[in-house]
C-alpha cells in the first residue's frame, strides 16, 4: 500500500511579506505539505531591470501564479497586517472560481461592501 499524496498548498499574497512567506512555507513543508509559492520579487530581486521590464515580468509571474493555484489543493493567503492587494484579490477570486479551499495566515475580515 502506498502512502497518500501530500496536500499541495499554494501561498498567495504580497511579495513585500517575504519573511511571512518563508515562515509559512517552512511550517507547511515541515507538516508534510508540498508548497507552491512565488520565488521572485521583481522590485527586490531584479534591480537592473527597467520599470517597463519589471511590469512585463510581473504580468508573466502573475499568470504563472494562477497556474500554481490551479495545481494546488488549497490556497493559503499571506495577509500580514490584513493587507490584500489587487493581485492577491485576483488570485483569491481565481482560487474560489476553481473551488479551492482558501485559508488566511492571519485572522481576516472582509471589508463591508458599500
Amino acid at each position: 500500500m502506498s502512502p497518500s499524496m501530500p496536500t499541495i498548498i499554494c501561498l498567495c499574497g504580497s511579495a513585500r511579506f517575504s519573511d511571512a512567506y518563508k515562515k509559512a512555507a517552512t511550517y507547511e513543508t515541515i507538516n508534510g505539505h508540498i508548497v507552491l509559492t512565488i520565488h521572485v520579487d521583481p522590485k527586490k530581486d531584479l534591480p537592473d531591470y527597467t520599470r517597463q521590464d519589471k511590469a512585463s515580468l510581473k504580468k508573466s509571474l502573475d499568470r504563472l501564479h494562477l497556474y500554481q493555484i490551479a495545481l494546488a489543493d488549497e490556497v493559503l493567503v499571506i495577509n500580514q497586517d490584513d493587507y490584500i492587494g489587487p493581485s492577491t484579490r485576483r488570485q483569491i477570486a481565481h482560487a474560489a472560481k476553481l473551488g479551492k479551499p482558501i485559508h488566511y495566515l492571519f485572522p481576516h475580515k472582509e471589508p463591508d461592501p458599500k
